[in-house]
């Protein structure tokens, strides 16, 4: 975060930060000067309706992360021109998985030692969130809130 914003003023600042980009490349968090953590559109297919991003969050600021996927989501799943956001992870990120879930994501594939990391064949799992869901999600989230 630059400084220390609250959740609102995070959001905005998340949220000004899309407008007027050039489709949706980085979303960056700021503590000071350094930074916190990003989400990162890391492939896009048009053809498929599909979004593939990453993210790091220092663990200082992982309570971030939630709220950054949300605008993230939000601004690639409810603009009508994608239908799934997708990301892999190595398999044994347990809490990272667990986390995704936890945002409506479900886990589609395993790829075994699909990435090199550390000098060890890793595997991996893909995890995707299809538009109708994180709508559903939306809704849901809307009549807790009322």
């Amino acid at each position: 975060w630059r400084g220390v914003l609250g959740a609102i003023h995070a959001k905005q600042a998340f949220a000004s930060a899309l407008e007027g980009a050039e489709g949706l490349g980085i979303l960056g968090v700021y503590k000071g000067e350094d930074p916190a953590g990003y989400i990162m559109l890391r492939e896009s297919s048009p053809a498929r309706r599909k979004v593939r991003f990453q993210w790091y969050f220092d663990p200082e600021f992982e309570d971030c992360r939630t709220e950054a996927l949300e605008i993230f989501a939000d601004r690639v799943l409810l603009s009508g021109g994608v239908h799934r956001l997708e990301t892999e992870i190595l398999a044994q990120a347990t809490a990272d998985k667990r986390w995704l879930k936890d945002q409506g994501f479900t886990q589609e594939s395993f790829h075994k030692h699909s990435w090199w990391a550390d000098g060890n064949a890793r595997s991996t799992v893909v995890l995707r969130l299809l538009a109708p869901d994180w709508r559903r999600l939306k809704k849901a989230q809307a009549k807790e809130v009322a």
